[in-house]
């Protein structure tokens, strides 16, 4: 009957199956005879979007066509289980969903955790706090930057730049760059932001004759200006990030204390006197993508007794490695034959009289000078 369902089924006093509708309307089915049914399998009554333990099954006697009914329960369910974890922000939970009927059901509720607070901090130029990593925008107080002498935050780490810094706004009014210096640490480094802009450039003679021994430069540096080093006879060690694309003319001219030097690789000129009179410099490696080795670029780098020698170098100015008395070794990051195309002009016979490796991943068959870089990334010989 159009919206009428089966409200119960069950066997009267006579044995006959009453079936009562959910409209009070009751129907008897008279049973046959006994006798020792045949029946075959259950078949579903209802429909099949019915939940499991409201559904009516029925089978059918293969003897004399009587029909036996029963009831489904809870243990009809095929429970599949989905665990949702819990997080700082919600309970956990178990996701029952039945593969027969589709029933859906939501238990085990489970506690919210503790918040899980990163190790790494996140920071401004007045303190630095941590985030959780399971819920967002959840974080701890800020607590003040404790300040080395270098501008460091012992806790974070923050670079906010060393107390003396002189910054100069950029005619566009949006970046700084360094053009002084004026303070007392000899361990400088430099923020990668000041006053809510990028510090992007290390102007002219920045660091002229300053007393250093080391400086950090942040990612944010693209340009280094002419003799932004000049004369830092104490400056030991610098290396340059590889957003640095352009270092000007004798930037490093005379830092004879400076022995370890890291170029970044998207540098691509070395101009002239960069490093002339270093002479506590004993090795450099000259990145692929720099095509030029600038005039008395290494000149008079007497303490310097291997290079390693990008690929794409093109041309050696003159004098780029002028009375360079210890150079021994020359790693080439190329061919014998790309060896022979590039442009070296006079004043390098240092250079060129050293012995000459050629790079090989593997080690080659064919006789021959090569090199290749170790399990520890050093340069070593086949």
């Amino acid at each position: 009957i159009q919206g009428v369902g089966i409200e119960k089924v069950e066997y009267d006093a006579n044995g006959d199956l009453k079936i009562t509708f959910t409209d009070g309307s009751i129907q008897t089915v008279i049973m046959p005879d006994k006798h020792n049914h045949v029946f075959g399998t259950w078949m579903l009554f209802t429909d099949e979007d019915t939940p499991c333990d409201q559904r009516l099954y029925f089978r059918v006697c293969a003897t004399c066509s009587a029909i036996e009914w029963k009831q489904g329960s809870d243990e009809d369910h095929d429970w599949k289980i989905k665990t949702t974890a819990p997080t700082c922000q919600a309970q956990g939970y178990d996701t029952k969903t039945c593969s027969v009927c589709a029933e859906t059901v939501i238990d085990n509720y489970t506690e919210v955790t503790e918040h899980a607070w990163n190790d790494e901090y996140q920071y401004d130029s007045i303190g630095h706090w941590q985030e959780c990593g399971l819920c967002t925008g959840v974080y701890t107080e800020s607590q003040a930057h404790e300040i080395d002498e270098v501008g460091c935050c012992n806790i974070c780490g923050a670079v906010l730049g060393t107390p003396g810094l002189i910054y100069t706004q950029s005619f566009d009014a949006t970046y700084y760059s360094v053009t002084g210096y004026q303070g007392a640490s000899t361990r400088v480094a430099l923020p990668s932001e000041y006053q809510g802009k990028p510090v992007m450039e290390i102007g002219e003679s920045a660091f002229q004759r300053a007393t250093i021994e080391s400086i950090t430069i942040p990612k944010s540096i693209i340009t280094i200006g002419p003799s932004a080093f000049y004369i830092c006879k104490t400056l030991t060690e610098i290396i340059i990030p590889d957003s640095v694309t352009n270092i000007g003319d004798h930037a490093f001219f005379n830092a004879q204390s400076l022995k370890n030097v890291v170029i970044g690789k998207g540098l691509t000129v070395i101009g002239k006197n960069v490093f002339l009179y270093c002479r506590s410099l004993e090795s450099i490696v000259i990145p692929d993508n720099v095509t030029t080795i600038g005039d008395s670029a290494f000149s008079s780098c007497t303490g310097l007794t291997s290079v390693v020698i990008g690929g794409g170098v093109t041309k050696i100015d003159a004098n780029a490695f002028s009375s360079c008395t210890s150079l021994t070794s020359v790693y080439y990051k190329g061919t014998a034959s790309k060896w022979s195309n590039i442009t070296i002009s006079s004043g390098n016979t240092d250079l060129t009289n050293a012995t000459r490796y050629y790079y090989s991943a593997t080690q080659p068959i064919s006789s021959g000078k090569y090199w290749y870089y170790d399990e520890n990334g050093e340069v070593a010989v086949w």
